[in-house]
């Protein structure tokens, strides 16, 4: 029996409004270095925020491959920085790529 949240992907995805780049893995290896950069305004840290906790949702569920990525993510939901978006953005072009 395979347990499907395909289509809570697509939702969490069709959220994002960037363009996303498939990539292989769920992280890269600066995942752990926190660059102190601009903060984002308060609308993104909002949306930021929201999808972080759908994702944790989603790797505690189904995706265990997300959840290191996720698990720091979530460390930074009070002041995310542009390089957190960064990191966000690559999980989800992660996640659109596999989405089965």
């Amino acid at each position: 029996m395979w347990i499907n949240m395909r289509g809570y992907i697509e939702k969490i995805l069709a959220e994002c409004s960037e363009q996303l780049t498939c990539y292989q893995a769920p992280g890269k290896k600066d995942l752990f270095t926190i660059v102190k950069e601009s903060a984002l305004d308060e609308g993104k840290k909002q949306k930021f925020h929201m999808i972080i906790a759908k994702l944790l949702y989603l790797a505690k569920r189904a995706r265990p491959d997300i959840l290191t990525v996720v698990s720091f993510l979530c460390t930074r939901v009070k002041e995310p920085t542009t390089d957190d978006q960064r990191k966000l953005l690559h999980l989800l072009g992660y996640l659109s790529h596999t989405k089965e």
